[in-house]
């Protein structure tokens, strides 16, 4: 008599979600896709707990706030998730990511690492504005100001 093994069902987490069961196959198509980069976490049935699925980056020794160039446009952002809403400047913005800077008063930050957020960038120069949707990958707390380094996720 054969023996049936039950299919690997395997789950995936962000923004404090569940998302799944996924079979390998789609796994490995989401993987392919750059689908699979915008979760945080993955079920271990073994460990029976989420585990990340990236490795943290090293901790910082310190971190100093880019300061904007003479020239360069004065970028201001409004980011929101289901549960808040920050405004504040965007410093350091390269093709893949920026860092906020925000001086919402508060004793802790509004969003979570591994959140996602809607980010509207507006530029004062040019009087234009773009969305973007971003991973905050990292926070912390800079003389009075709370500061999130995001990763683009989409960019119009």
């Amino acid at each position: 008599m054969a023996v049936k093994t039950k299919p690997i069902e395997i789950y995936l987490g962000k923004a404090n979600k569940i998302y799944g069961p996924f079979s390998l196959s789609e796994l490995d198509q989401m993987a392919t896709e750059g689908k699979l980069a915008t979760f945080v976490w993955i079920w271990d049935h073994d460990g029976e707990q989420w585990k990340p699925l990236e490795s943290p980056p090293p901790a910082p020794t310190t971190l100093k706030v880019p300061s904007p160039s003479p020239d360069e446009s004065t970028n201001s952002a409004l980011c929101y998730d289901q549960f808040s809403t920050v405004c504040g400047a965007l410093n350091g913005i390269t093709e893949t990511g920026c860092l906020l800077l925000s001086s919402h008063l508060g004793a802790g930050p509004k969003f979570v690492i591994g959140g996602q957020v809607a980010v509207n960038i507006i530029d004062s120069k040019k009087k234009n504005s773009k969305k973007s949707t971003a991973q905050v990958i990292s926070i912390t707390r800079v003389q009075e100001q709370w500061a999130y380094r995001l990763r683009w996720l989409a960019r119009d």
